[in-house]
Parts: C-alpha cells; structure tokens; sequence
C-alpha cells in the first residue's frame, strides 16, 4: 500500500506533465489496494490526509490537511481469484484478517501443523519434513522470517539429501571509490578517478548484504536443492529476478563448478509435454510433391525428420496458443513415444 503523501505527489506530478491545475492534472485515475494491509513504515496510510509535519517535511508546509484519498470513489471487490479453487480456504483467509475465526478455521490450521512425535528441535524437525515433501512436489517452498533461519534451514535440507554438497565462489569484483569531503561549504566535492578493485571474498560475511546488494559470496548447493535468481540475466528469455527452480546437474571445469542445470519452476507443468508429431509432419500428398529442397512448396517445412534425444527442435508452426505452443517455440527432445514402430508423441523440454 502507497501512502497519502506518495497519493499527493502523483496528483502535483500528473499537474506538471499535463500542465493542468486539476487534481492528478485531469486523469482518471484507477487504484487497487487492500486497505487492511499494514500501512506503509513511518507513513501514513492512503486513506489519511497529510498532517502538518508530513506537510512541512514534504511540501514545505503547504498541503497540511490534505487528503486525496476522498476524491476516489470506492468499489469492494468481492472475488477471489488467487484461492479462486479452494473457496473454504479462501473464506478461511477472509476470516483471519478480519478477527471472526471460527473453531473449525482453528481446527483446519491446526491440522497442517508439522507432525513432530520425537519432540526434535523445530528446525530439524522442519526440514526433515520438507525433503520428504520434496519427493512428491520437487517445488514445494518453504518461508521463513529471518534471514539467518533461511541459511540454517538450506544448510539442514542439504545435509538430509545425502548428496554431494559443493561451494561457488563469487568472482565478481566491485568498485569502491574515495570521495574527498568538503571542508568549507562553498568548494565542491571531488571524486578519486582512479577507483580501487575490491573481490567479494575479501569482504566479512556480515558486510555483503550491504555491499553486493544481498548477493552472497559463497553459496553452498546440492543436487535436488532450490534455487533463486536474484539478477536479471537474460529478460528475453525469462530468466528475470525471482525465478526458482530445482537443481538437477552442474558441469566442473579444472575442478569448479562451471554450469548449473536448473529445472525452472515455470516450466513444471510443460517440462516434457509432449504433443502428436503428426502436426508437424507432412501429408502424403504433401510428400509426393515436395522435394529435399523444395521447402517453398511446403511452406518451410520438411517432408522428413531426422530426430535423436537431446537435439534441439523448433515449432514452425503454431500447435496449441493457449498452451504457448507457437512457431518460433524451441527446446530440447527428451522423450519419444511410438505408436505400430513410428514416432506418435515428442517430449520436448521448452527453453524459453
């Protein structure tokens, strides 16, 4: 939720790129928000107006008492769409952030409560519980509060996969310039041209959060762990902060990690899908007129396909736009199902 002062500062900006006196400079403008989520850290909320301090701070003391938020009209959205399958969980939630639970809501949470019948510590009963969840759903998540509690609970889960457990050093380096204060006021500050090189394994653990901008200088992983984007590395093909996924191999060069395979989170419900290879092949009619070379006549298309498992393959036409089965999809060939000795079905794993 945005505050009332970020409220104004939208409408005085609107006023200048429109060049209008009206309120938001004469646009309609549509917010959404829950007006019961916490309100926004040392800010009033949105639907506050702005008391003199706030007033004198951000505008010089000339919207005291100023209040936006009254010119909107207010229309409650009644649908919930993101538990729009499990509406006795989505009535459940409704509950909860309003303070009228029920003892069957009670009794509902209680019964997703982690079973611990050994009374091991919560952490390693945790954890326990999680890889053994990870066999049926590889891409179960698991949240916690602290960042610390997030180091020790992967640190538990990959004790518990039994596999080989590997370090990646960060060999990204960073520039630290040495600007000279000022000693009088009126001379102007001067920057050191020539910056220093600093690596990031020359850095304290407790100073990376602030100097690398939450990147880690080591990470420690494991086949079958997850693992998070937390740069933009390639937006074309999707691979933007925030993507998780599951590792499944990595490639060593002169005995380090070079290569990360991860499968992505995104593609769990299309990782092999597979679709009729007839739909990509020719007719017979087709065939009897379409030469090696005549790709013109068939529109691009070959009247044969020579296939092996892990080739890379391309959609030339679209199959099924719902799905996002277009022309131009590529991927890798992973599986092949055959029907009376000929190829019936491809499972392809999409790359982008």
């Amino acid at each position: 939720m945005v505050s009332s002062i970020v409220l104004v500062q939208l409408s005085n900006r609107l006023k200048e790129i429109k060049g209008s006196s009206q309120d938001f400079g004469g646009v309609n403008a549509l917010v959404f928000g829950d007006l019961l989520q916490w309100p926004p850290v040392r800010a009033p909320p949105v639907f506050k107006g702005v008391n003199s301090y706030m007033a004198r701070k951000f505008f010089g003391g000339r919207a005291s008492g100023v209040n936006k938020w009254r010119q909107f009209k207010f229309y409650e959205l009644t649908e919930n769409v993101r538990q729009a399958d499990d509406v006795e969980f989505a009535n459940l939630l409704n509950r909860m952030r309003v303070g009228t639970m029920t003892d069957a809501d009670i009794s509902v949470l209680k019964a997703r409560e982690i079973p611990n019948p050994h009374n091991h510590p919560a952490m390693e009963n945790a954890a326990s519980y999680y890889v053994d969840l990870m066999k049926q759903d590889p891409f179960a998540m698991t949240l916690l509060p602290m960042v610390d509690q997030v180091s020790l609970f992967n640190e538990m889960v990959m004790q518990r996969l039994g596999g080989t457990i590997f370090i990646l050093n960060a060999s990204d380096s960073f520039l630290k310039s040495n600007p000279r204060k000022c000693t009088r006021p009126w001379q102007l500050a001067k920057y050191n041209i020539n910056v220093t090189t600093r690596r990031a394994d020359d850095v304290a653990d407790d100073g990376i959060p602030e100097t690398a901008g939450g990147l880690r200088k080591t990470l420690r992983l494991a086949i079958g762990c997850r693992v998070m984007l937390k740069r933009n590395v390639d937006r074309v093909k999707g691979f933007v902060n925030g993507l998780t996924g599951v590792l499944e191999r990595f490639e060593e060069v002169n005995g380090e990690v070079w290569k990360l395979g991860v499968r992505l989170v995104k593609q769990a419900h299309n990782y092999l899908r597979a679709f009729p290879i007839c739909g990509l092949l020719q007719t017979e009619q087709a065939e009897e007129r379409v030469q090696d070379d005549g790709r013109e006549v068939a529109g691009g298309l070959r009247k044969t396909l020579r296939l092996a498992i892990g080739c890379r393959v391309i959609l030339k036409r679209n199959v099924d736009r719902v799905n996002g089965l277009v022309n131009g999809l590529n991927g890798v060939l992973e599986a092949i199902e055959e029907r009376d000795g000929n190829a019936w079905k491809l499972g392809v794993r999409k790359v982008n």
